[in-house]
């Protein structure tokens, strides 16, 4: 099992890349097409949605492990009206405010994660799509990996005008797939129907039946 300070290593680095990357990533450059929708972010959904997913992530956690475990229901899918409405509304902030905000969220996962012992990382959850998953399998899955998927994101993207595919808030990632409840571009595996159509989503998360938040290299995470 991952400890909490390998994942808290894990999320400083993937924080670091973004913040290195996002100066080249342009105006007119958006990520590769996610799979199956084929919808592409520019860098403000990027970057919103991996402001955003830190905080709500590690929030879900801290609710199972309140709940006792049990596997209490958990977490988003990509069509979340509130994910959506986040990238939407902040994907048009200044990136230096975004990328604050990401560090921000990084100290405070860190933080929340030197509290967990090996009987919290035991602890389970049931996701709408994803099913039951031990606290451990959240912070891979739904915080620190999507986070890294974000990040690749940004190496990924090519040059071009916006199109049609080109969406918006997408989900998250990579993800990001359900959210968790799945991102950015490699999203976390997920059922189906957990595909987002955002607004944010059109292009973003998935309009049309993005592939499950959860599905990593297959569609963005919640």
């Amino acid at each position: 099992m991952t400890t909490t300070s390998e994942f808290a290593d894990r999320l400083r680095a993937a924080a670091a890349r973004i913040r290195a990357e996002a100066p080249g990533f342009g105006p007119d450059r958006r990520t590769d097409p996610d799979t199956p929708s084929g919808e592409r972010w520019d860098l403000g959904q990027v970057l919103a949605h991996a402001a955003e997913l830190l905080p709500y992530w590690i929030a879900q956690v801290e609710m199972v492990l309140a709940a006792g475990g049990n596997r209490a229901p958990f977490g988003r899918v990509k069509t979340d009206p509130d994910r959506i409405a986040a990238i939407e509304e902040d994907r048009g902030l200044d990136t230096a405010e975004l990328l604050d905000r990401i560090d921000e969220g990084v100290d405070e996962v860190v933080l929340s994660m030197r509290r967990l012992t090996p009987a919290d990382l035991a602890c389970t959850g049931r996701h709408s799509t994803r099913g039951v998953m031990s606290v451990s399998e959240i912070l891979e899955d739904f915080v620190v990996g999507h986070l890294e998927e974000h990040a690749d994101q940004l190496l990924q993207g090519a040059d071009g005008e916006a199109d049609e595919a080109d969406g918006e808030p997408d989900d998250e990632a990579g993800g990001d797939a359900d959210e968790g409840v799945g991102e950015g571009l490699g999203g976390e595996p997920g059922e189906d129907t957990g595909a987002e159509a955002d607004p944010a989503a059109s292009a973003g998360d998935g309009e049309a039946p993005a592939a499950p938040d959860g599905e990593r290299a297959a569609g963005r995470r919640a």
